[in-house]
């Protein structure tokens, strides 16, 4: 029997691509999949148009916020209604390509237990779905260029960013022992990188898993400005 994976996707006014990102993961090409979907009380039309998918699809599970707990937090609450061996953290505007779940349980079921995370290459994506680059350059084979950082990955998370976050797939386990997202950050993948590399491996798949969306206001787009909470939540995290 195959694993399930459970994919939760937090979703705060993305009316114009949810739906596109909740299809992508009702048209994986891996059956066993639960998906949690959190509405963090937007203020845009997202509600209505994940509530017509759940139409279609009832067994989606559909948390209504009523007012926004923050994206660690709402992240949490999924969490603790997932069934899946493995979890996927899905922003609502991103993509995933009809294989990857398939492929990341195949890695992960190959893996030896003390590994925590599966992580790939990912496309950037403008607002309309046209690609923009990749976070690993490519060769001309598809295959990254440069040495990718596997297995044990602490130092050089502590070095530099490496890992396209939405690209990652988690084990449930090595979650639920952190106590899933430090609720008291802003932001959780640079928190749960270091304390889950720390005691954990780390391994990479060489093919391009995930369609990352940048938008004007994104948290990625927001990071360097003056006030931003995220900062204050680095800081902590270095400390």
């Amino acid at each position: 029997m195959n694993p399930i994976v459970t994919v939760i996707c937090t979703c705060y006014n993305h009316e114009l691509f949810v739906r596109e990102s909740l299809l992508s993961v009702i048209q994986q090409t891996y059956s066993a999949i639960q998906l949690i979907v959190i509405d963090n009380a937007s203020t845009d039309e997202s509600r209505r148009v994940i509530q017509r998918l759940v139409d279609e699809y009832p067994e989606i599970v559909f948390i209504r916020n009523t007012h926004n707990i923050g994206l660690c937090r709402a992240f949490n609450q999924g969490l603790g209604d997932a069934t899946g061996k493995y979890i996927i953290d899905l922003a609502a505007d991103d993509v995933m390509p009809t294989n990857r779940i398939e492929m990341q349980v195949k890695a992960f079921e190959s893996l030896p237990k003390d590994y925590a995370v599966v992580f790939s290459n990912a496309a950037y994506i403008d607002s309309s779905g046209a690609k923009l680059g990749y976070h690993y350059a490519l060769r001309a084979n598809g295959h990254a260029k440069g040495q990718v950082p596997t297995g044990d990955i602490y130092k050089e998370i502590l070095r530099r960013y490496f890992i396209c976050t939405p690209s990652i797939m988690m084990r449930k386990s090595v979650l639920m022992k952190l106590g899933g997202y430090d609720e008291n950050l802003s932001y959780e993948d640079f928190d749960f990188f270091i304390r889950s590399a720390h005691d954990y491996k780390y391994h990479y798949i060489d093919e391009v898993l995930m369609y990352k969306r940048v938008l004007d206001d994104s948290l990625a787009t927001q990071f360097y400005r003056i006030g931003n909470p995220m900062l204050r939540s680095s800081w902590e995290v270095c400390n």
